[in-house]
């Protein structure tokens, strides 16, 4: 993990103590009068995302969202969005991963990292709007992918990827998911299970956070064929369901080595829930 520099450190101790603090507040008041709060604490400056994990935290050295789907079939779906902040250009900060693993022996698997040329993060605005909405564009400003969150919780993915002179279309819906701790958890939907920890940016600097557990998700994957007159046609439609794990994770440093790992007795119990 990088080294933070001098005076970094010496703001961390200083400011994040009282991030804590405000953090305290919001996550144990009620839901109606945290809302409030937050929206109080962001009109004079502070950084509410470090009290409600899955809004950006665009002030954090990296970010990144993450979900892995089981289909019915037994296929593994990974989409990720993720961006290093401080990362020179030329060193590809911005990254869009689509992956299908196919079960063992049932054709072969597609993988794609995408470095965009831009990654935006926008939580979510007043009282209208998406919780959360997430857009990588390429050289020429054109959408490769979005994620977006609707007040509903719904989450919807939408990647158009390059396969050849050909375009691979992903749509990914995921909805009813398990909260972390289950839907009694004191610290609902949007909260970490770290609690105001999650507001130590520095001084814990790496955060995890579960969004849901077994969400039901519904894939649909298209391969469009370009023609060099400019007419595309329809190749392929793919489709099916599966159970899908959202989570998250943002700071100041992450490890250099990493093991993404669901134990098959968490995934019994999340469907249970």
């Amino acid at each position: 993990m990088a080294l933070l520099s001098i005076p970094t450190l010496l703001w961390s101790f200083i400011f994040e103590p009282l991030s804590f603090l405000l953090c305290l507040g919001v996550h144990f008041l009620p839901a109606w009068i945290a809302t409030r709060a937050t929206t109080v604490l962001t009109a004079i400056g502070f950084d509410s995302a470090k009290c409600h994990s899955y809004q950006p935290h665009i002030h954090a050295p990296f970010e990144g969202y993450y979900t892995r789907i089981t289909t019915k079939k037994g296929a593994t779906i990974l989409v990720i969005f993720s961006t290093v902040r401080n990362a020179k250009k030329e060193h590809k900060p911005h990254l869009l991963h689509f992956s299908y693993i196919p079960p063992e022996n049932h054709g072969k698997a597609l993988y794609f990292n995408v470095h965009p040329e831009n990654l935006v993060f926008k939580g979510r605005t007043g009282g209208e709007g998406t919780e959360l909405e997430l857009t990588a564009t390429d050289e020429h400003g054109q959408t490769i992918g979005t994620l977006v969150v609707s007040k509903d919780g719904t989450m919807d993915y939408q990647l158009i990827l390059p396969v050849d002179s050909d375009i691979l279309g992903v749509d990914i819906q995921l909805r009813k998911g398990a909260v972390w701790g289950g839907n009694n958890s004191i610290a609902g939907p949007e909260q970490s299970p770290e609690g105001p920890l999650s507001a130590l940016e520095y001084l814990l600097p790496l955060h995890w956070f579960v969004r849901s557990g077994s969400a039901e998700a519904e894939i649909n994957i298209e391969k469009i064929l370009r023609y060099p007159t400019g007419e595309e046609q329809e190749d392929f439609v793919w489709q099916e369901q599966g159970r899908g794990h959202i989570e998250k994770s943002w700071g100041a440093s992450f490890p250099t080595g990493w093991v993404w790992y669901l134990h098959p007795k968490l995934v019994s119990l999340e469907r249970k829930s």
